[in-house]
Order: C-alpha cells, then structure tokens, then sequence
C-alpha cells in the first residue's frame, strides 16, 4: 500500500501477509514460528524478540512468504 506523507497507516495485528523482509540466510518451513530480528526482518530463530506469528508454507523463487500474524 501506498501512504501519503502525514497520512494514517495501519498496522497489522491479525491476519496474513506475504513479505520478502526475511533474514539473510534464512529458509523457515510452513508451521515455525516468526520472531523479528533487531533489523525488522522476520526469522524462524528464536531470539530475544517475541513470536509475531508463524510462516504458512516456504519461500517462493522470488523470496516472499506468507506470514501468519498473531500480535496480543
């Protein structure tokens, strides 16, 4: 989506995206649970960060990959 400078945005907390924002080297599977890394990526490896959801399948030829989100 598009946001003008100075208009709303809306975040998601509840539902399904498809992103390519996934960490270098990283090939999480369908079922694993997605964690953010400290530069907004997502990971399959638990760290510090809390779950934000899990990954519904595997990435595609061009690196994007469906996302569950799941935020309290």
């Amino acid at each position: 989506d598009e946001v003008q400078v100075n208009g709303k945005v809306t975040v998601l907390t509840n539902g399904w995206c498809v992103t390519n924002m996934v960490a270098a080297g990283v090939n999480p599977s369908g079922g694993e649970t997605a964690y953010f890394t400290n530069d907004g990526n997502l990971t399959n490896v638990d760290g510090s960060a809390p779950a934000v959801g899990k990954f519904i399948g595997s990435k595609d030829a061009d690196g994007y990959i469906k996302v569950q989100v799941n935020l309290p």
